[in-house]
């Protein structure tokens, strides 16, 4: 907090559903929820771009030309990648095909701000000025099930930049292309990469050397970017439901849970933990039973392998500072910012200080021109290793996370009562058929999706 002042009235919109006045985001039943306004305030930028007419009759805002100040509204242009379906039947990850996805997705996004209704004059604005669109993802846990990887493991967290860094190279390529047809936009002078400082530059981080970042560099400059802004981490319960995806950059709540939509109450299950329980011969209804009971985790199930184990740990069970720590790698290549949501069994102040903290003063580490690490010194700086000794990060007082929590997560106070029914012996075509979704068939229709 910096501080507190007043502000005159301002227009905020809200999302009503008919009838019932309220509707389900991220899974929280809510009413009538207000869109957050941004107001810049006249900065000399607007103050420019007002008295350019010509500027703004190319842009169609001609009306505006004259006026002393627009309260502009932040608007939205968003699309998320369901990532698993890049994983190769070997096992590998098709980066081309991700980049191929994320270029097009750009294009189709920037197409979007142009015929878009907008519900107030100051979105229009604001959006044909800055043109920002948000190209994020859903399915990172679901590529690391596929994988057989732990969510927590080095392999893990080096494809979780990787992946990012395509992301991001190819939304960046695509805005450049559409530059050199459509223009830069128009308040792309004096932006950091008008200067040719991509997001990881301004992090102090070094991409690898997938992508040729160099002639991208030298393009931008020559150029400019279609768009303000390319990539973010939004909130993805809906889309990556109907997916059969987890959402977002999250690891799994739990191996088995209900969820109720309009057209009932379906019990989930964890396809990825059932098709291999399925291929050791143990999964049955015992089983199924004793994971319900024990609240869709497996760590105490003792005939479930020690390997199974740990490549199916829900959120709870996986340690935060992993999940800062990879918001914090892929944060170099998003140059909006993450909805992160931090989970925690028993939150208290002390927990969600440290927390905070962590996510606050966390660093990359810079390199050489021989590519080694250089370690800073002082005494408010602290440097972490990982299992085998390298060097990963380290910390100090100034920030790194953009946004350090979106929504604090917690377990229910109470459990509920499991009700269990009698042994039901089934053949594996059987087990397997149950756990098919109908999104993979060409008939019939899932209805835990469809409501």
């Amino acid at each position: 907090m910096i501080k507190i002042e007043k502000v005159k009235n301002r227009p905020v919109y809200d999302i009503t559903v008919k009838k019932n006045h309220n509707f389900y985001a991220n899974d929280i039943l809510v009413h009538n929820c207000a869109e957050i306004v941004e107001a810049t305030g006249v900065t000399k930028v607007q103050k420019d771009v007002l008295a350019n007419k010509e500027l703004l009759e190319s842009l169609g805002l001609g009306s505006f030309y004259g006026q002393e100040s627009v309260n502009e509204t932040a608007v939205c242009n968003l699309a998320s990648i369901a990532l698993p379906k890049f994983v190769n039947k070997n096992k590998t990850y098709n980066h081309k095909k991700l980049y191929d996805v994320a270029y097009q997705a750009t294009v189709n996004l920037n197409k979007v701000i142009d015929v878009n209704y907008y519900p107030s004059e100051a979105a229009r604005f604001s959006n044909l000025l800055h043109r920002p669109i948000g190209l994020g993802v859903q399915g990172l846990s679901d590529i690391f099930f596929l994988l057989g990887i732990t969510y927590d493991s080095d392999e893990a967290k080096a494809l979780n930049k990787e992946i990012f860094e395509t992301i991001y190279y190819a939304s960046i390529k695509a805005s450049c292309d559409i530059a050199k047809v459509d223009g830069a936009y128009a308040t792309y002078a004096g932006s950091p990469i008008s200067e040719g400082k991509f997001q990881f530059d301004l992090w102090g981080a070094k991409p690898t050397d997938r992508w040729d970042w160099d002639k991208l560099r030298e393009d931008i400059k020559k150029y400019g970017v279609r768009n303000s802004l390319t990539t973010c981490i939004m909130p993805t319960a809906s889309t990556a439901s109907i997916l059969g995806n987890e959402a977002s950059c999250e690891a799994q709540t739990s191996n088995m849970y209900t969820r109720g939509v309009l057209s009932g109450t379906f019990i989930l299950v964890n396809k990825y933990l059932v098709k291999e329980l399925v291929k050791l011969g143990i999964w049955n209804d015992s089983l199924r039973r004793k994971i319900i009971a024990e609240n869709g985790s497996v760590q105490n199930i003792p005939e479930i392998p020690t390997n199974i184990k740990e490549i199916f740990k829900t959120v709870y069970e996986i340690k935060q500072k992993d999940v800062i720590d990879m918001a914090a790698d892929r944060g170099a290549f998003i140059d909006q910012t993450q909805s992160m949501n931090i989970f925690m069994d028993s939150p208290n102040f002390a927990k969600l200080t440290s927390m905070h903290f962590y996510g606050w003063g966390r660093r990359n580490l810079m390199k050489d021109e021989m590519g080694v690490e250089i370690i800073p010194q002082g005494e408010n700086i602290e440097v972490v290793y990982d299992k085998n000794g390298r060097p990963r990060f380290y910390r100090e007082k100034k920030s790194a996370l953009k946004t350090g929590i979106y929504y604090l997560r917690n377990k229910g106070a109470t459990d509920a009562v499991k009700f269990t029914t009698q042994e039901e012996v089934k053949s594996t075509e059987q087990q397997m058929a149950e756990i098919a979704c109908s999104l993979d068939s060409t008939d019939g229709e899932c209805m835990a999706c469809g409501s």
